[in-house]
């Protein structure tokens, strides 16, 4: 038995990202040094409280950003209401507080009469700065100047519109993501566990208990393994999501599994790796500390021997002796991980209809060691198509609490007519505890493309929008408004 909601039951019964009504002071003195940031955070929870308080946590943590703000005050409250629920969705309250933290960003720049660019470099963090999250720990270097100048050269400088009919705006946002690294005691993110076993017939198998939603996990645990013995990805398998064959990995959720999984992988490999470097140093001569795992074979160049990984896993099998590892990852440095990011947007806008047009979109992400590139350069541009419609023309609208937009005619999401020119670029500042130095990055564009876009919005059209989505409609009225008062 199995139960199928209609579209418009979908709409009614899943939770949705938390609608905020969010405040934002900031202070800078006259040379732009921000002093202070005080803000206030309103989220509609729905009839249940669901995860509205880990939300609005990580709202408050992330509201800070990447700049150094030495006087803090943020207050955030989740309040029911009739509305639809609020739950988990892919940011985790991050996305609401970026938005309004970095067009304020522009607004205070443009109210010092600086570049909205060199405003946000004079302010980013440096190394021994406190930051503005007590649960992170700003343990490595502060990636986000390059980060910013890495997506501004892949960027190119900003295009003018040719149509006399049409403005064009850029705009830039920089964040300060945050993911977990398996140190958070609720939700069940204390800790994963992986368990790993070498075949008679030489070939690999990974357990875990993460789930595969796209994000490509199953193809990160297979390359730290076939890295670390020196294999092909054919002799590498791995299963998810069987509670029988590993401990718990918990949730596929806040960018976690490269971090955690990859972590406890790493611990089981080094001691399955440590139990056979034994057994070869005995049959090839030469310590164990020396033996080298590499092209399917187990070398030791002090004997100046190899033995096929496959040979010595037949022999180990058959003595008895055990080729099966769990393990259990923790973080003790810090509660949560951190990295950085930002997003250039360019945008067209029809004086006619208000019609937005984002001609390009470039995420720039410190991934640490990225260990599945192609699979990260997807995440900063499915984020950012995500972002897309959440900036533009996504909008639930309800009346008394029942949503009134009950189908995709409503509900406008992206196409592939509206995704014409989104990249991503990465940059590889390995993080000190991560496996082989990296990071999580799955949630992290939808945090940084939104603000970015509207700020292209504000730039372009002389307008401060600064409610979402900001619809054509919107834009339209924007630009008679400022029509009429130039005029007046």
């Amino acid at each position: 038995m199995k139960m199928v909601y209609s579209r418009e039951e979908s709409f009614i019964a899943s939770v949705k990202r938390h609608p905020m009504k969010i405040r934002v002071k900031l202070g800078a003195t006259g040379d732009g040094k921000i002093k202070a940031l005080e803000g206030e955070i309103l989220a509609d929870a729905g009839p249940y409280s669901g995860r509205s308080p880990v939300v609005i946590t990580v709202a408050t943590h992330s509201f800070s950003g990447p700049y150094c703000i030495p006087n803090l005050k943020i207050i955030a409250k989740a309040i029911y209401t009739n509305n639809p629920v609020g739950g988990a969705c892919r940011g985790y309250g991050q996305p609401q507080s970026s938005f309004a933290r970095e067009i304020m960003m522009d607004s205070l720049a443009k109210a010092l009469r600086m570049d909205p660019i060199e405003f946000r470099r004079k302010n980013f963090l440096r190394k021994g700065d406190p930051v503005g999250t007590p649960l992170a720990n700003l343990d490595s270097p502060v990636s986000m100047p390059n980060v910013l100048d890495q997506v501004l050269e892949a960027a190119g400088p900003p295009k003018p519109s040719n149509d006399p009919g049409r403005i064009s705006g850029r705009g830039v946002s920089c964040v300060m993501p945050l993911f977990d690294i398996a140190a958070l005691p609720s939700l069940g993110l204390m800790g994963a566990g992986v368990a790993v076993q070498l075949m008679s017939d030489g070939t690999l198998k990974v357990y875990s208990t993460a789930v595969e939603m796209g994000q490509g996990i199953t193809t990160v645990l297979a390359q730290i393994a076939a890295h670390e013995f020196g294999l092909t990805g054919e002799e590498i398998s791995v299963t998810l999501g069987d509670t029988d064959l590993a401990q718990k990995s918990g949730p596929t959720t806040a960018s976690r599994q490269t971090y955690v999984s990859g972590n406890a992988l790493l611990i089981a490999l080094g001691r399955l790796k440590g139990r056979l470097a034994e057994k070869a140093g005995q049959l090839l001569g030469g310590p164990p500390e020396k033996i080298l795992f590499q092209d399917g074979e187990v070398v030791s160049p002090e004997a100046g021997k190899a033995i096929s990984l496959r040979e010595l896993a037949k022999g180990c099998y058959y003595e008895g002796v055990n080729l099966r590892e769990e393990s259990w990852f923790s973080a003790s440095h810090a509660m949560i991980g951190h990295t950085f990011m930002a997003t250039v947007a360019d945008v067209e806008i029809d004086l006619k209809t208000g019609q937005v047009s984002v001609s390009q979109l470039v995420n720039g992400h410190d991934t640490g060691q990225a260990i599945y590139p192609q699979g990260a350069l997807g995440q900063l541009i499915g984020g950012s198509v995500m972002s897309l419609g959440w900036a533009l023309n996504e909008d639930l609208v309800t009346e008394k609490g029942h949503p009134v937009t009950g189908s995709f005619s409503e509900y406008l999401v992206p196409t592939a007519m509206d995704v014409l020119n989104v990249r991503g670029t990465i940059l590889e500042d390995p993080y000190p505890t991560g496996p082989y130095g990296a990071k999580g990055v799955g949630e992290h564009a939808t945090v940084s493309t939104t603000p970015a876009i509207v700020n292209a919005i504000n730039q372009a059209t002389g307008c401060f929008f600064q409610e979402l989505p900001v619809t054509s409609e919107k834009i339209f009225q924007g630009l008679l408004k400022t029509k009429a008062e130039t005029s007046s």
